[in-house]
């Protein structure tokens, strides 16, 4: 996989790698791993930064509001059914709440939060 190396706001390296853009080395080697995954059969329809809704556009006093939506790192079905992955060196307030919004509003997809650190050790 050729890599391009740019930092985010938390000062991981931005990785780009099979037309991809990876917030972080961890992420992008979670994706090797669930790439292999799916080679073995052990998951199947694996896609890339899926995005859900968590909450729908409204109106508040004469002023439509837009919509929330959540980016996750990766989507993919196993025998455990849909599993929606977010790789995380560090839990934000703000991902905190999107989680709990999602699985609120996603109660059939398993959330799954998988740690930095889970993914160099495998």
């Amino acid at each position: 996989m050729p890599i391009n190396l740019t930092y985010n706001k938390f000062g991981n390296e931005k990785v780009d790698a099979d037309g991809y853009e990876f917030d972080s080395l961890a992420e992008r080697d979670r994706y090797g791993q669930l790439k292999l995954m799916v080679k073995s059969g052990e998951i199947w329809q694996l896609q890339v930064h899926p995005t859900f809704t968590l909450i729908d556009a409204f109106t508040y006093r004469g002023r439509r509001i837009r919509g929330t939506k959540y980016e996750a790192d990766f989507q993919y079905c196993s025998a455990a059914g849909v599993i929606v992955e977010d790789v995380k060196g560090k839990e934000t307030e703000g991902f905190r709440i999107k989680r709990k919004l999602f699985m609120k509003r996603y109660p059939g997809i398993v959330f799954k939060t998988v740690r930095a650190e889970e993914v160099r050790e495998r």
